[in-house]
């Protein structure tokens, strides 16, 4: 080997002929260059350098990954230096405090971005001592002020340096602003359950005093004479009676127990008439009407629907006191994913009424509350805060939405919304105001002594023949043992023990025919009572009723024909 050539491999392997001891293969062999060997060790090094450049493609591909997932992670994530200023964010926390750009939150701290005073001075010390903090709930500082600030759920972590001391401060936050709109509806319907429970046991029991009342008062005025000094009282304690009644009225409608008599009606033709009659009584309100014009029929109770469009009228009424205007729209809407998942209705078509006026407006406070029970704010000698409670107790009842959005002084809108019925709307027909007697026999059943002894008396001073029974097993061996002779049962539904549906099929096991007519001043209105009006020889009346309205009913219901309160 010529001095050229060893120096050329000196310069290549070194002087000793050898590589370098990571791959430790010799490429000498008796003092020649081996060249299979040399081949062994280029390939090593190669193999070497491929395995060192896929992992720093993977180094490359895991930063990607990572730098995707931050970039579009769904929570907001955030971190500051130690000093407490901002030094990365992504999209999500862009979004969720309320800018535009990412470049506008270059100013934002760690010591500005809680609502809530001293959060941040016990975060960080349980940080600092844990190193990481999960699952704590927090209102953000939005930059938009107009909207809710976000509430969330965060978590934070903290990267020391290499002396231990904090380098920088991660937060993570999920927005639960939703979540907690949710949870305020749901603790609403459980406030108002408990609330309406309450009241619709109250109105029961009311309802009955009334009736006792109501009787006396009927049966005096049919012995005097219309010339009578006393007569005249005896009118003015029937009208205080329909007050109370009125009330009660709206208590059981917020109770959502109060669907007496649920039948097709055309919400086009009910708006008109109950917009007539209230626009006739308040000359300073200019009213306009949009009205769909095909027939939009909703299953529901007609009276309640009627005390519902009152409420909202009345309501607007005082929101104007100087006059104004009123507009009133229906239509047909088909709700969204996002409505239905947030008030929790069917799919399907809906009925929407819409009920604007040009009044004084709500804040933020007030409209939340608008439906709350006894919430007013009025004098006490304008309203008892019941109107809109007992209109979003019926609406709920019927399987609706009532929604209202208000600013100060820009008014309110009220939104109804009712599942549209693929029935054809019922026409009502008037009754007739003279008494109706008759001489058939009655079967009374009613658990309170003070509704048998005024309804015995309402009865036979019509001239029918009466049987009282105290209770629902006293009315089944009634049935048993002159079921023959009894032509129509009063039944109340809500009675201890066996109430007036067990009670009802129990008289219908031994008499199928038997005609019955459901009585109560609770009417906690279900499916059960609904199969009970369907399967007919059945009617329904609501205490308290006046001697002439159960003339009516009796009378109807003995001669076949429907009967509703």
């Amino acid at each position: 080997m010529d001095r050229e050539k060893m120096k050329s491999e000196r310069e290549l392997f070194g002087s000793d002929c050898r590589c370098n001891r990571t791959a430790d293969i010799s490429v000498k062999d008796g003092g020649r260059v081996n060249p299979s060997r040399m081949m062994r060790q280029i390939a090593a090094l190669k193999a070497e350098n491929d395995r060192l450049t896929q992992a720093y493609a993977a180094v490359v591909e895991s930063e990607r990954e990572c730098h995707i997932f931050f970039q579009s992670a769904r929570e907001a994530i955030v971190v500051f230096d130690h000093d407490m200023r901002l030094l990365k964010a992504n999209p999500a926390s862009v979004r969720l405090f309320g800018y535009s750009r990412l470049t506008d939150m270059k100013n934002l701290c760690l010591d500005n971005i809680f609502a809530e005073p001293g959060i941040l001075d016990d975060l960080l010390k349980e940080l600092l001592f844990t190193e990481n903090l999960d699952g704590f709930e927090a209102v953000l500082c939005s930059r938009n002020r107009d909207k809710q600030w976000p509430a969330v759920i965060g978590s934070g972590f903290v990267h020391p340096d290499e002396n231990g001391q904090p380098k920088h401060f991660e937060f993570v936050f999920t927005d639960i602003t939703d979540h907690k709109k949710l949870e305020a509806q749901l603790l609403q319907v459980q406030k108002f359950e408990a609330i309406g429970t309450l009241a619709s046991g109250v109105a029961h029991d009311f309802n009955n005093l009334l009736m006792g009342i109501q009787g006396r008062a009927s049966l005096m005025a049919l012995d005097l004479l219309p010339s009578h000094p006393h007569l005249e009282h005896i009118q003015a304690i029937e009208a205080h009676i329909q007050s109370a009644k009125d009330l009660t009225g709206q208590l059981l409608g917020f109770a959502r127990g109060g669907k007496y008599q649920v039948r097709p009606i055309d919400i086009n033709d009910l708006v008109n008439k109950s917009t007539t009659l209230f626009g006739r009584t308040k000359k300073g309100i200019r009213i306009h009407m949009k009205i769909e014009k095909a027939p939009v029929v909703v299953d529901a109770d007609r009276g309640q629907m009627e005390q519902v469009l009152l409420n909202l009228f009345v309501n607007a009424w005082q929101a104007m006191p100087d006059g104004g205007e009123l507009f009133l729209e229906t239509g047909l809407v088909a709700p969204d994913d996002d409505f239905r998942g947030l008030y929790h209705v069917k799919p399907g078509s809906y009925a929407r009424v819409t009920v604007t006026d040009t009044g004084i407006g709500m804040n933020e406070a007030t409209r939340k509350r608008i439906f709350d029970p006894f919430f007013t704010t009025k004098e006490k000698s304008r309203g008892t805060g019941l109107g809109l409670a007992s209109a979003y107790g019926i609406i709920k009842n019927h399987g609706g939405v009532i929604t209202v959005a208000s600013e100060p002084g820009c008014g309110s809108a009220f939104n109804i919304y009712l599942p549209v019925s693929e029935k054809e709307a019922v026409r009502v027909v008037s009754r007739e105001a003279m008494s109706n007697r008759g001489s058939e026999s009655i079967l009374l059943v009613d658990d309170e002594d003070m509704i048998l002894d005024v309804g015995r008396a309402m009865l036979e001073t019509l001239g029918y023949r009466v049987v009282v029974a105290a209770g629902g097993e006293e009315a089944v061996e009634a049935v048993k043992s002159t079921g023959k002779e009894i032509d129509l049962v009063i039944l109340d539904l809500t009675m201890p023990g066996m109430d007036g549906r067990k009670t009802f099929d129990h008289i219908h096991a031994i008499a199928p025919t038997m005609r019955v007519m459901l009585s109560s001043g609770h009417a906690v209105w279900d499916e059960q009572a609904d199969k009970i009006m369907r399967k007919g020889y059945s009617g329904f009346i609501q205490k308290p009723f006046t001697i002439e309205a159960l003339s009516q009913n009796v009378r109807r219901m003995l001669d076949g024909q429907p009967v509703a309160q």
